[in-house]
């Protein structure tokens, strides 16, 4: 058996890289559109003068010395000086047809006020986007965790006196180990998890931070850029290992041919979240919230065979990457320092949401098994 699944794209998603899209080096907007350029291949293309890269390089440097006089220096300031041959006439507003056709990498409609902002880039191999074993392998651990926590402790204080995890220091990945401190016993051993296939089509979203509710309402929330993929599907491979000696009864579905078992439970954890989520939006009752509880009611919820629902990347909500709600009440306090006027039921008072969107949820997937 060869172990292939495939992974649909519910809702965009962002594994980032840590690199970034810029003003000063990537994109220029120009009217209504933004284009992402391959600046580095246009100038070992078209510029020959090296005083003309080093006087570039030396204006980005005191745009960042000057930033509080409000100096900056970004790059359509450089082909504005230096190249004004890729604009098609004097107003410089619009791209030649032969300079997009060569340099553009990506166009999109830059999201009112956001112009200059960085733009958070996802992780890609030779250039095409795919998602990391490594992420998904991530997503399954936390399930697994929660679904040991609740089935075997009840919650975390009784696995942690079970487990002689009081004086050590506990941290979650300490349970899938015979010695906490020994990574090379760690279970996880018994699953693989490959990266994905690459996927074709990235978009770049307007994330906002929003307070769900209206009591604690308030301005200042800072919006990002992210790069996502948006839709599509590819295959990966996932594989259980385990063999019952080394295992002893523990962790059955690490178990050979044990992944159907595994991913149910996974598909469990993510759909309760996404249960409780539903019940949060349902209560605000607020239009824009409208398309959030149709989307998790139509795509995340939906019933289908042999189907499972994991949720991958930035900007998930805090229970979709804790098992913080297996606390006690006065653990869950000192651990989350709750400010005032904030109480468990109702943390945290914010969410991710995609602006402007009819997915305005990230990371949310599907997972099936491919015939073999």
């Amino acid at each position: 058996m060869k172990n292939y699944y495939e992974i649909e794209i519910l809702s965009p998603v962002h594994i980032g890289s840590g690199d970034k899209w810029t003003a000063f080096s990537d994109y220029i907007t120009l009217g209504d559109t933004t284009y992402i350029i391959d600046f580095d291949r246009f100038i070992q293309n078209e510029i020959n003068d090296i005083e003309i890269i080093n006087n570039y390089s030396n204006e980005v440097k005191k745009s960042n010395y000057l930033d509080q006089n409000g100096y900056k220096y970004y790059l359509e300031n450089f082909f504005y000086d230096y190249c004004p041959e890729v604009f098609i006439d004097d107003k410089k507003n619009k791209f030649t047809d032969d300079f997009k056709e060569k340099y553009t990498v990506k166009t999109f409609k830059m999201p009112k006020g956001m112009n200059k902002r960085e733009i958070g880039r996802i992780i890609t191999n030779a250039g095409s986007p795919y998602i990391a074993g490594s992420s998904i392998k991530g997503a399954i651990r936390t399930a697994l965790l929660d679904s040991e926590i609740k089935n075997k402790f009840n919650n975390i204080q009784n696995m942690k006196y079970t487990n002689n995890f009081e004086k050590a220091g506990y941290v979650g990945q300490d349970y899938f180990r015979k010695n906490p401190k020994n990574v090379i016993e760690d279970v996880f051993k018994h699953l693989l998890v490959s990266d994905s296939g690459f996927f074709q089509e990235t978009e770049i979203y307007n994330i906002g931070v929003e307070h769900i509710y209206k009591e604690h309402e308030k301005d200042g929330s800072t919006p990002v850029m992210i790069e996502a993929i948006s839709n599509g599907k590819s295959t990966f491979k996932l594989k259980c290992k385990g063999e019952k000696e080394y295992l002893a009864g523990k962790y059955d579905y690490l178990l050979i041919n044990n992944e159907s078992e595994l991913l149910k439970k996974v598909d469990n954890y993510y759909k309760e979240r996404a249960k409780e989520e539903l019940e949060i939006f349902k209560k605000e009752k607020t239009k824009e919230y409208i398309s959030i509880v149709n989307f998790l009611e139509k795509n995340v919820l939906k019933e289908e065979k042999d189907t499972y629902i994991i949720r991958l990347g930035k900007h998930k909500t805090f229970y979709d990457m804790s098992i913080s709600d297996n606390l006690h009440d006065d653990e869950f306090i000192k651990a989350i320092k709750l400010k005032k006027g904030i109480t468990r039921e109702i943390y945290p008072i914010t969410r991710s949401i995609i602006q402007d969107s009819n997915v305005p949820l990230m990371g949310w997937v599907r997972i099936r098994k491919v015939d073999e």
